[in-house]
């Protein structure tokens, strides 16, 4: 699915039942975020972008260490009324 790309004019974007995963570059221990309490940050649909995650083995202050991975927003919108057999 792809289709035009789309600035949603919102600052923040919460994504309540998503949560995404992602090795860590540095020591392949997976860390997750999860959009119901955190969030996309001006983000645009249809085309890769950038955003990060924290990985709570590495790092030496004890904060974790961030990292980036590139992800997709997608919509989609469709009635949802009961399709016609022919």
């Amino acid at each position: 699915m792809s289709g035009p790309t789309i600035e949603l004019d919102i600052k923040r974007l919460y994504l309540p039942g998503v949560v995404l995963h992602a090795p860590c570059p540095r020591c392949s221990k997976v860390a997750t975020r999860d959009f119901a309490t955190d969030y996309l940050y001006y983000p645009t649909t249809n085309e890769p972008f950038f955003t990060s995650f924290v990985c709570e083995k590495c790092g030496d202050d004890g904060n974790g260490e961030a990292f980036d991975v590139r992800v997709i927003l997608e919509f989609c919108l469709r009635t949802d009324e009961p399709k016609e057999e022919i």
